[in-house]
């Protein structure tokens, strides 16, 4: 395995089709003030559409069920206190909110499609009262409930600062990081149940799930000078299989696939500019 690198400054966070269009989603910030920006890609240029301003923190997430595109957004601010899930549909030219749901602290929020059905992770780091074992929802969306957001379950947590869902071999699973070691949760057919701990990975910066092309998965959390691989062993655990090391105070490692190949923008608390990162799976046997 072996990155390559040069210097970019612009990264889109997501994107996604509709028919022949191509979209791209892209959380902004500028002072205390938030925002979700959408762009169409118009012969080589990209054109503005839509701006979804935010109250707070705010992290997001996009899914596709069914044809339908979704965004799923979490925002949170401390005076005053308020925490809320948002969903969006897409509809045709703009995203629109049908469903919201009051969480508590929400960092971080994963989306995923599971037997037609769309289904949200939300990681909850603090409570009102100063308490991180408030527990992580895991919503379904049906249209049956008031709020449009059922509560399946209560994961049990403690002050996970971000949440990833992921599918492998056959199987569903969620990962929180945070203050603790990052912990895997299996789907069982009606609950997540505890999987894996992985040792020496609390208070991560940052955590991403790359999907590879062999339907398989790797996790990599990320430090402020240092990014940990981890891939699936024989038993079904995943194991570290590659460090690198990072001169600097590491801000975030995000990822996003493009062609044959992962990339990953790398930004640092310091002012030096964000470095756009190539990885190469040449030397590692999954």
């Amino acid at each position: 395995m072996r990155l390559t690198s040069k210097t970019n400054s612009n990264f889109v966070l997501q994107a996604f089709t509709y028919f022949d269009e191509q979209w791209f989603v892209v959380l902004q910030s500028a002072g205390d003030s938030r925002w979700i920006r959408l762009y169409q890609r118009v012969g080589r240029g990209l054109e503005r559409r839509q701006t979804i301003f935010l109250d707070g923190e705010a992290d997001f997430d996009l899914l596709s069920v069914k044809g339908v595109h979704y965004l799923a957004v979490v925002t949170f601010r401390t005076s005053p206190y308020q925490s809320v899930l948002t969903l969006y549909h897409w509809t045709r030219t703009q995203f629109d909110k049908f469903a919201t749901r009051a969480v508590l602290n929400a960092r971080s929020v994963s989306c995923w499609e599971m037997d037609g059905n769309l289904y949200v992770a939300v990681a909850q780091e603090i409570s009102e009262e100063g308490d991180f074992k408030v527990g992580s929802p895991i919503f379904l969306y049906s249209t049956r409930d008031d709020d449009g957001l059922k509560l399946l379950q209560m994961i049990d947590t403690y002050g996970p600062i971000k949440v990833k869902h992921f599918y492998a071999s056959g199987s569903h699973y969620v990962i929180f990081f945070g203050r603790v070691n990052a912990t895997i949760y299996w789907w069982s057919n009606d609950q997540f149940l505890l999987w894996q701990i992985i040792g020496r990975t609390s208070f991560a910066s940052d955590a991403s799930v790359l999907a590879l092309t062999n339907g398989e998965v790797m996790i990599v959390i990320t430090f402020q000078e240092e990014a940990l691989f981890f891939a699936l062993d024989g038993s079904g655990h995943y194991i570290l299989t590659f460090a690198m090391t990072l001169s600097g105070d590491l801000a975030s490692l995000q990822f996003m696939y493009s062609g044959k190949s992962y990339y990953a923008l790398a930004r640092f608390e310091d002012s030096r500019p964000q470095s756009v990162w190539k990885l190469i799976l040449d030397s590692f046997s999954m």
